[in-house]
């Protein structure tokens, strides 16, 4: 069945509401922690003026929104595994685990001097992180119930439920546009965190920060391409 064309309305709904207000609140973000920054030892300034620094805010902001969206991907090829109808115990450890996980990283951050506001951050940023990254290993190692979901989703999909099919589409990607601005300020706390902490105190160890940062955020999303490699494996040797 070919694919049809991206129609303008489509281009709304998948990009423009998806990425619009997240680009605002990421150069948001990121303007913030500009302002901050001598607050970790980083003493540099952008040599523009008041328009092209803000041109520039909205290009970094619109990057910031496209990595915080890593999880999101993370979550769209496990679906198959904790959204279906029935109940596995991958879910049953998700569920039951989350509440405990975040008040034990909570008890500790406390028991470590940290405020109780910054422990509750720090936690629920490390819980979901770990979440999320219990997602990508739960998917890679059921990758035969993820091809048998995709196998029977395009199955219904060749058969004309158009309709239907656009229906929860735009439902999700409505969704999408909100779950993205909810992932720019999760990855927004360990900085705060770091920030309050004052545990950087120099641009040698911000960029290092940063760097590991960005390391362990986008590391679950990159099994991806493991993934979609071997259901393309999987879909030759089926024929």
């Amino acid at each position: 069945m070919p694919r049809s064309p991206i129609s303008r309305y489509d281009w709304i709904d998948r990009y423009l509401l998806r990425y619009g207000p997240a680009t605002i609140l990421g150069a948001v973000i990121i303007a913030y922690f500009y302002s901050k920054r001598r607050d970790f030892g980083v003493t540099f300034s952008l040599p523009f003026g008041k328009y092209e620094t803000a041109s520039v805010f909205l290009v970094l902001g619109f990057l910031y929104a496209y990595l915080a969206s890593a999880p999101m991907l993370v979550f769209h090829f496990s679906r198959a595994l904790f959204m279906g109808r029935k109940p596995n115990w991958m879910r049953r450890v998700v569920n039951w685990g989350t509440v405990p996980l975040v008040l034990a990283i909570m008890c500790w951050l406390v028991s470590q001097g940290v405020d109780p506001g910054l422990a509750i951050m720090g936690s629920v940023a490390a819980a979901l992180w770990i979440i999320v990254s219990f997602d990508m290993f739960a998917a890679y190692f059921a990758r035969d119930r993820i091809y048998r979901f995709y196998r029977k989703i395009s199955a219904r999909r060749a058969a004309g439920e158009e309709e239907f099919v656009e229906s929860y589409r735009t439902l999700r990607e409505h969704g999408n546009a909100f779950f993205i601005l909810f992932w720019e300020i999760v990855l927004a706390l360990p900085a705060v965190v770091a920030l309050k902490l004052k545990v950087i105190d120099n641009a040698d160890g911000a960029f290092f920060a940063v760097v590991v940062l960005c390391l362990y955020w986008v590391m679950p999303a990159t099994f991806a391409w493991s993934i979609a490699t071997r259901l393309e494996i999987d879909f030759a040797e089926d024929a």
